[in-house]
């Protein structure tokens, strides 16, 4: 029988998921940021150096952590969430709309790849700290010409961007606090990072899944590493992230945890990290 979802979506043969085989990542790395809300005091400090410790395990073994008691409202998330459904559930003309372009990376897009292969997801983004940026005209290494590039919002739904940033502003001000930590994990000061993101870019992606017609051909993303600092992540109820574990090569599921986030270390991070070891 030919299969039902477009070609382009269909992953290689190593790829391809296994619904009914799917196996739970036991012992997930979960770092407690309670003490972190208290005041400034010999306490805190003590905390931010336990923390720490725990930080550098988890992204030597695992590369992720996933924080609770972070700080944040629950309802910068929940609000979000409604937000991403009222726009998904609008027509496709409408959402294409705010379709993102060869000149304008942010906005809505549905054929998002991976390593060549497309994903079964539709995307949405922004920037989170900026509503624009100016750019080279293009990727030539003598290039004088600039452009600017903006977020694009949708009509619908109505509050879509002040939601966004709202979001987004919680998440920055997370972020600080776990670059202090990742600083801290490799006997850094903890403010060693923030020089090179003080002009660093955030931005907002969020993911929306339909269900497949076909889901042991296609994935929502397929196996990547993330090329940012560091990401982000929350999820509803239904969680398809995986971690890939190299001592046996097995792709294993993130159990989702309400009021969450998963912190996943970036290539920029590793590269960050070489360099402050270096001149330290």
């Amino acid at each position: 029988m030919a299969p039902s979802v477009d070609a382009a979506l269909i992953q290689p043969v190593e790829a391809r998921p296994s619904p009914d085989s799917i196996k739970y990542l036991e012992n997930v790395p979960i770092i407690d940021l309670a003490p972190l809300q208290l005041p400034q005091n010999s306490s805190k400090e003590e905390a931010m150096t336990s923390i720490a410790k725990q930080v550098h395990t988890a992204f030597k073994d695992w590369g992720f952590f996933i924080v609770v008691n972070h700080g944040l409202s629950p309802d910068l998330w929940s609000n979000l969430k409604v937000a991403i459904a009222g726009f998904s559930a609008l027509p496709h003309e409408e959402k294409k709309k705010v379709a993102r372009d060869i000149r304008n990376p942010w906005g809505y897009n549905d054929h998002d790849h991976t390593k060549n292969t497309m994903d079964w997801v539709e995307v949405y983004d922004n920037m989170a700290a900026m509503e624009e940026l100016e750019v080279p005209e293009n990727m030539e290494p003598d290039c004088k010409e600039t452009k600017i590039i903006r977020n694009m919002w949708p009509e619908k739904p109505e509050d879509y961007k002040k939601i966004c940033q709202d979001f987004a502003q919680g998440c920055l001000k997370l972020s600080y606090q776990l670059m202090e930590l990742i600083s801290l994990s490799l006997g850094l000061p903890s403010d060693r990072l923030h020089p090179y993101f003080e002009e660093g870019m955030t931005y907002i992606r969020t993911n929306h899944y339909a269900p497949c017609s076909d889901p042991e051909l296609a994935l929502g993303k397929g196996p990547h590493k993330d090329p940012s600092a560091f990401t982000l992540l929350t999820t509803d109820e239904v969680c398809g992230l995986e971690a890939y574990r190299r001592s046996d090569g097995q792709w294993l599921r993130i159990k989702p945890i309400p009021d969450s986030y998963i912190i996943v270390a970036g290539d920029v991070l590793q590269v960050c990290i070489n360099k402050c070891v270096q001149v330290l």
